[in-house]
């Protein structure tokens, strides 16, 4: 079991190359993802923010340096800006196929999850149906219902109303009361006075 503040991840002096775009490398980043504490990463468009998520979550693999990942890692969610859901799935199924294919009896426990994100009402609806903003929490929804070691957000409130911004960050500060590490992407003031720490990038390093 992980326990709070334990870290989960660590990146040290990590560089990412993307195949096929000459010179570009990112990094390096170094940064140490706590359980129990949400993460923010800041810094201008194209410093590499998304990248060093993806070093976070085990997508990307560093082309420089490293990535460790503790023996209580139970790896990572995503939540994208894209709010990839199934849209053919209720709201209520999206969450529960965190667990596995939806089944009628799981039906109760993924609406609590819903109720966290002021979706309770649409728990019946097909996700397709849903705006924007309510997909997005769903997605966050699904994430935290796969009961991962680490959250990862690119930049969750980006397209979000103040209303909407509210009910996401509740949801992402009560994952990392739980225990859950969660890393946040963002240019949003909101997201960032609600970290427990700041990790600024810039052309040059990262700065704890």
């Amino acid at each position: 079991m992980v326990t709070q503040r334990e870290p989960v991840v660590s990146v040290e002096a990590a560089r990412y190359t993307y195949p096929g775009v000459a010179g570009r490398e990112l990094g390096p980043f170094d940064a140490e993802v706590r359980a129990g504490e949400m993460l923010g990463i800041v810094g201008p468009s194209g410093v590499g923010k998304s990248t060093l998520l993806g070093l976070i979550g085990g997508l990307l693999t560093p082309t420089r340096g490293r990535v460790q990942f503790s023996r209580a890692c139970s790896g990572a969610a995503f939540v994208l800006q894209t709010h990839a859901v199934h849209p053919y799935l209720t709201a209520w199924e999206n969450v529960a196929a965190a667990w596995g294919i939806p089944h009628r009896s799981d039906r109760p426990r993924a609406r609590r999850l819903l109720s966290l994100l002021d979706l309770d009402d649409v728990a019946d609806r097909p996700a397709g149906a849903l705006s924007g903003g309510q997909r997005q929490r769903l997605a966050l929804g699904r994430a935290i219902a796969s009961e991962a070691a680490v959250i990862v957000a690119d930049e969750p409130t980006g397209n979000l109303d103040a209303e909407s911004t509210t009910v996401v960050l509740r949801a992402l500060r009560a994952a990392a009361r739980s225990g859950t590490a969660v890393v946040v992407a963002t240019h949003d003031d909101a997201v960032r006075d609600r970290c427990d720490r700041i990790l600024t990038l810039t052309k040059e390093r990262t700065t704890p």
